[in-house]
């Protein structure tokens, strides 16, 4: 996700803040969305570790396109 929100943005070190920010949001939301489905919970954790893994995915992005 971090990938194809950066790739949106033309790959420029002002975007990479609103890219997370987007990336978290996201995150939230698909945790919202699991409250309503039987048989899954939405955990604050499983926010914090989707938005670590799509600002991994920006970072490297942003460092594999700057070379």
């Amino acid at each position: 996700l971090g990938l194809l929100v950066m790739n949106c943005f033309n790959i420029d070190k002002k975007y990479i803040f609103y890219s997370i920010l987007i990336c978290l949001l996201y995150s939230i939301s698909d945790e919202i969305h699991q409250m309503f489905i039987s048989g899954r919970s939405g955990e604050v954790l499983d926010i914090f570790i989707d938005t670590f893994g799509s600002s991994i995915g920006i970072i490297s992005c942003y460092k594999f396109k700057s070379r």
